[in-house]
């Protein structure tokens, strides 16, 4: 089942401005392989992202996460749909019939990018690896090396912007990641896993950091991520699985295998509430034992369920 477009965003952003849509998504699909080999990630996702929203797509690993994140970010072809993006100076881009040629500029000044494994340039020290996309923007000479002092001092590492990234730890290497996906002023910030590497405290600091872009600049940060702790800074949470985006607040825990689950399906009804399950197997286990399980809830109540790390 495909979901509809989901709209709920901030009335405002914290500039005063109301939010404008700067990503229409609409019929987005992506298939691997073909006949009998054919697998689609992605299944035909409707999706619209405003200025100014935290936007966290959660799931399991191999649901297509990955997969949207990089055909958003013009870095992967669809099959089939359309991805409409609002650009800096205000005008309005489709992705999937843009040149490929054109493709590294729209890159270079739509999007911001942070990775999983920070990507940083060890050769370089932190000012230089953010000055070097600022070159990409067109930012050069001194013009650039100023700019990457203000956004690291901007993450709070202006101290830090002689060092090498293999002298900082995980948590500082994030955050001139995160300066260099702001090199080139950008209205989308796109995060592919961005606390995976991090522990709980630096995760969280990250966490308030991507909610303050969004805040202060009126940007759009799309996250995709395992991480329970993003739920807090997130104004939107949405689930893939089978390639289908849900709103995860939709959705309820199956008490047996602890599986984000759609009211729908096999379900039981104990005490005059409905428990939800992914099959008739946990049902079935669950009226043989109905003391040995929780009362299932929202999904949005009980955080994600616990997933693989991948």
């Amino acid at each position: 089942m495909n979901s509809a477009p989901t709209d709920t965003s901030p009335a405002t952003t914290s500039v005063g401005e109301r939010p404008r849509e700067v990503v229409a998504i609409r019929g987005l699909a992506k298939t691997y392989g073909t006949g009998a080999t054919q697998v689609g990630a992605v299944n035909g996702i409707d999706l619209t992202v405003r200025s100014g929203e935290l936007l966290l797509i959660m799931g399991p690993s191999g649901s297509g996460k990955t997969t949207l994140l990089l055909m958003l970010g013009a870095l992967l072809r669809p099959t089939a749909g359309t991805i409409r993006v609002r650009r800096s100076d205000g005008s309005d881009l489709e992705l999937t019939s843009a040149p490929e040629k054109k493709l590294p500029q729209v890159r270079a000044h739509t999007f911001g990018f942070i990775f999983q494994d920070y990507a940083l340039l060890d050769a370089l020290s932190a000012e230089e690896n953010v000055a070097v996309a600022c070159n990409i923007a067109g930012r050069t000479g001194g013009s650039a090396r100023e700019r990457a002092r203000m956004l690291l001092e901007r993450v709070g590492l202006a101290h830090r912007a002689a060092a090498r990234p293999s002298q900082m730890s995980g948590g500082e290497q994030q955050r001139v990641a995160v300066a260099r996906a702001l090199a080139n002023d950008p209205p989308v910030i796109l995060a592919d896993e961005p606390t995976a590497n991090l522990d709980a405290a630096r995760g969280r600091d990250l966490a308030r950091l991507l909610r303050r872009l969004a805040d202060e600049d009126g940007r759009a940060v799309v996250i995709v991520s395992h991480d329970d702790r993003l739920r807090e800074v997130a104004d939107r949470v949405l689930w893939l699985e089978d390639g289908l985006l849900k709103e995860l607040a939709a959705m309820v825990i199956d008490p047996v295998c602890g599986m984000a689950v759609e009211r729908s399906g096999p379900h039981v009804d104990l005490h005059g509430q409905s428990q939800w399950f992914c099959s008739e197997a946990c049902a079935s286990e669950f009226r043989a034992h109905p003391g040995s399980y929780p009362s299932g809830g929202s999904a949005h109540d009980h955080g994600s369920p616990d997933l693989p790390r991948g």
